[in-house]
């Protein structure tokens, strides 16, 4: 494998395992894995599962077709027009 996909790989675990780790409650890991409230509820259904649709997310958003798309779809006269538009609105 070439040397990017190794650190796309290795960036990939750290933020996978370090994460759940970082929000706004501090929750203690000997509590969550014991099954102690309420950290095992932070950990597992609020924290785990928005690492995990993040992660899916960006592993979908780095393939080639996606970023293909993307790129014919910013390039279009019409479709740039319409993603300023919505961009103007939205900063208002």
């Amino acid at each position: 494998m070439t040397r990017g996909i190794w650190v796309s790989l290795a960036i990939f675990v750290v933020v996978a395992i370090a994460a759940p780790l970082i929000g706004s409650t501090h929750i203690d890991l000997t509590r969550a894995w014991n099954g102690l409230s309420p950290d095992r509820e932070i950990l597992l259904y609020v924290r785990l599962p928005r690492v995990v649709l993040a992660l899916i997310a960006a592993q979908r958003w780095r393939s080639p077709e996606c970023y293909s798309s993307a790129c014919c779809a910013i390039r279009s006269p019409n479709r740039t027009h319409w993603a300023f538009r919505v961009a103007r609105r939205s900063a208002r």
